[in-house]
């Protein structure tokens, strides 16, 4: 027996456990990654519906642009062929997480797992990401002219380098699958109320004051109010009551010696009489 054949077996069942540890590691459940995310209920249910989560557990590196239970309301409706293609459409092989699309210069086009079955026609397989130069992450079809309908919401979780889970706005529809869904248009754009211009402290102070409400010109509180000039022709006041001053005594005393006299001569005829 070869001595050497022990230890051969020996490295070839530790290569096996290796091999079959690292793919037990690596393996994918994305149903099981996406369980206790409620938001994601009726996208994991399509997984299921369309058998795509047994596809997607085959590989290795994958990124999922998962659709919330009210933006993917609008393919439920549809044909089980129809749903399958839109549903592989948001498997990307390739692993992106914030920090690597943030790293995208302008445009990239990724495979999609649309495109390895086999039935997609001319670059409906593929996707596109956008950098706009604000930061802001587009997707859409890489079909030529196609518009770029999905924004990245927000990174769910990643679980580097193998399975990276984004929520994006939209659906992403290539033209030929089916009616592709177009974002709302913008709303009107309204522009902001103008200010009126800023007062000046003159502006201010002409108004606490109109013309209008304006005092006239007069003399200032507390100076005294001009008194008339004087006429150098006019009398003085005079210096005391006038019912104070005394009559002329030269005049009164003429008057009474007269009647003093015209009396004398009454009463000296009266006396001859008798």
């Amino acid at each position: 027996m070869n001595p050497k054949t022990p230890f051969s077996l020996l490295a070839l069942v530790a290569l096996v456990f290796v091999f079959s540890s690292s793919s037990s590691v690596n393996a994918l459940n994305i149903l099981q990654q996406l369980k206790g995310y409620d938001d994601y209920g009726a996208f994991v249910d399509l997984l299921n519906q369309t058998k795509l989560y047994q596809k997607i557990n085959e590989r290795n590196t994958v990124t999922i642009l998962a659709l919330t239970n009210a933006t993917i309301a609008s393919i439920q409706g549809r044909s089980d062929d129809e749903k399958l293609a839109i549903m592989s459409s948001h498997v990307l092989l390739d692993y992106f997480d914030k920090i690597k699309l943030n790293k995208i210069s302008k445009s990239v086009a990724i495979t999609t797992l649309y495109q390895s079955s086999g039935a997609a026609n001319d670059e409906q397989g593929f996707v596109n990401i956008t950098r706009l130069s604000s930061g802001q992450i587009l997707f859409g079809s890489a079909m030529k002219k196609a518009p770029l309908v999905a924004r990245l919401e927000k990174e769910v979780f990643t679980k580097p380098y193998n399975l990276s889970v984004l929520q994006v706005s939209l659906p992403i529809i290539a033209p030929g699958i089916g009616k592709v869904i177009l974002p709302p248009p913008p709303p009107p754009f309204t522009p902001p109320p103008s200010e009126s211009p800023k007062k000046s402290n003159d502006d201010e102070e002409e108004e606490s004051v109109s013309p209008a409400e304006a005092p006239a010109d007069s003399p200032e509180s507390g100076s005294p109010a001009p008194s008339p000039v004087a006429d150098a022709d006019a009398p003085g006041p005079a210096t005391g009551n006038e019912e104070d001053t005394p009559a002329d005594t030269t005049t009164g005393s003429g008057a009474s010696r007269i009647f003093v006299g015209a009396a004398m001569a009454v009463m000296a005829l009266v006396f001859n009489f008798l």
